[in-house]
């Protein structure tokens, strides 16, 4: 323990170490701070690091763009050189062919109609068929209650007709479209002779392999 009653004891080196403290505690340059802070405050500051993704390392040149002219279309894009989708490509221009289509007897997006039934007054009875519209090679063929009559029978501007007989009653006609000839669809007239109801004069019009029908009802 320390003798409180003891004087102590300064040395010289400390003795000029505490005159000067006095000294600059006096001028007003001196706080009771500690020996190591003053030192430090004494020290020059550091110059501060710019961070790393500012340093000359990581630092990317700026790219420039060129500029376009306002309405002036774009052909594709500065790097890759390939076409910007949607941009307007130039060429040749396409001219679409005209396409020729046959006389339709039913309104646009209504599928035609069978042939409609008709009543004879005999049972002999003529039928006769032509190409409706513009002669491009039709080919049908021709039944009488499910018995082939006519096979691939091509059909032209000129009337074709043929004698058939009836049974007794009602009596199943058709018409198969063998083809659409160069002018689709298959298209023709059918003609019924000695009708006393109905039309006697009948179109239709049919895709390959499709029938057109209608009942012969004979006395």
């Amino acid at each position: 323990r320390t003798d409180p009653n003891k004087t102590p004891v300064v040395k010289p080196e400390q003795l000029d170490k505490v005159n000067k403290i006095a000294q600059d505690f006096q001028k007003g340059q001196w706080t009771p701070l500690d020996d190591k802070i003053q030192k430090t405050k004494d020290q020059p500051l550091a110059q501060p690091q710019p961070p790393e993704y500012l340093s000359s390392s990581t630092t990317s040149v700026p790219t420039t763009v060129p500029p376009t002219t306002p309405g002036q279309p774009t052909t594709g894009s500065p790097t890759s050189g390939q076409p910007t989708p949607g941009a307007p490509t130039t060429g040749q221009p396409t001219t679409a062919k005209p396409t020729t289509t046959k006389p339709t007897t039913t309104k646009p997006g209504v599928v035609p109609k069978d042939l409609a039934d008709v009543t004879v007054d005999r049972r002999d009875v003529t039928i006769t068929v032509w190409d409706h519209g513009r002669e491009d090679g039709d080919i049908i063929n021709i039944y009488l209650n499910g018995r082939l009559l006519k096979s691939k029978l091509q059909l032209t501007k000129k009337k074709q007709s043929f004698r058939v007989q009836l049974a007794g009653g009602q009596n199943r006609f058709e018409v198969e479209a063998v083809n659409e000839g160069s002018t689709p669809p298959n298209t023709a007239t059918v003609e019924i002779s000695n009708v006393t109801k109905g039309k006697p004069s009948q179109v239709y019009e049919r895709k390959t392999g499709q029938r057109a029908s209608m009942n012969l009802t004979a006395p």
